[in-house]
């Protein structure tokens, strides 16, 4: 997992991880094969999510390693906009797959997961390394992990 330098004095504790995936109308290319891989996105119109977040930069990270620029035509945080342009056709919406949990309200919409196993959104609780957690936070963590299913922190 990909994490920025500024996190090597904090812990992280996964509470659950996705793939990343390619959608866009159902008649391109991509979206009719069963898997996508980040290579498939060379030349072709991708939107997607703000450069703020953690997914604009393992995307853009990722073609990089791949040997590319992305070709990115539209970023926003408004992720309802982001799908109005995908409905309509304007690009590939790169996106964690939760993004897409109402696909099938959208017939004319697919998506195909990225095969990379470096290229997964996480989400994490972040917190200081070198600091005892408060018995509450515990509690709550460990609350949150018992709803995913994940082992929970150790007191």
């Amino acid at each position: 997992m990909e994490r920025p330098q500024d996190l090597i004095h904090l812990a992280t504790t996964t509470i659950k991880e996705e793939k990343i995936v390619i959608s866009a109308r159902g008649d391109h290319a991509l979206v009719n094969k069963p898997e996508a891989h980040i290579a498939d996105l060379r030349g072709q119109q991708i939107i997607t999510h703000s450069k703020d977040t953690y997914l604009y930069h393992i995307i853009v990270n990722s073609c990089r390693r791949a040997g590319f620029e992305p070709h990115i035509i539209f970023n926003s945080s408004d992720v309802s906009l982001l799908k109005k342009l995908l409905i309509r056709g304007r690009g590939i919406f790169v996106t964690a797959e939760h993004t897409l949990s109402d696909i099938a309200l959208y017939p004319e919409i697919r998506a195909a997961p990225v095969e990379d196993p470096d290229l997964k959104w996480h989400v994490c609780f972040v917190y200081p390394r070198n600091r005892k957690l408060s018995c509450v936070a515990r509690l709550f963590m460990n609350y949150i992990l018992a709803a995913y299913d994940r082992a929970s922190l150790n007191a």
